[in-house]
């Protein structure tokens, strides 16, 4: 899968992210939320500052994942502060942590997508972590290339399952 994302040009990956938050940007779940937990797209992920734009823009508070202490923390989204986290991704450098019970959307980052909602993640089990701990009905959706499905994925009982996986 990462030789497969990486093999996408520069300018596919920069249309293809945009296609995505259009995409994204059109569902009802994009529409009903008010707080929504981005990421900062690493290397070949998806470009998600379009997505990030869009909220700003249609007045949502976004927030960011920052790695503590084994755990995901939300942090407001401040614009550009940020640090390098040790898996090399940027996160939010200043803030203090949010209630997760405010978030209503998660958009989740990974390297392969199936049918089923499942992904592979880069192995920390952040999201596997932290997607349990949201109020019920929270929606999750995961995001990628369409490079990046897989019929299936092997799982452990510890994987969650997204809502939704929106792959363009």
């Amino acid at each position: 899968m990462r030789t497969a994302r990486s093999g996408i040009s520069t300018n596919d990956h920069a249309r293809r992210s945009v296609e995505l938050a259009n995409a994204i940007v059109a569902t009802s779940k994009w529409g009903d939320a008010h707080v929504v937990m981005l990421f900062v797209g690493i290397k070949f992920e998806p470009d998600t500052r379009p997505l990030i734009d869009a909220a700003i823009s249609a007045g949502k508070r976004v927030v960011l994942p920052r790695v503590h202490e084994g755990d995901l923390v939300v942090l407001p989204y401040t614009g550009t502060q940020f640090e390098i986290s040790p898996f090399g991704v940027p996160e939010p450098a200043l803030g203090a942590p949010i209630e997760i019970s405010t978030i209503d959307l998660v958009i989740v980052p990974g390297l392969a997508f199936d049918d089923n909602g499942f992904r592979v993640g880069y192995g920390g089990g952040f999201y596997d972590r932290f997607l349990p701990r949201l109020r019920p009905g929270v929606f999750s959706i995961g995001i990628g290339f369409v490079e990046q499905h897989a019929d299936a994925i092997p799982r452990d009982e510890h994987d969650v399952a997204l809502t939704s996986v929106v792959l363009v």
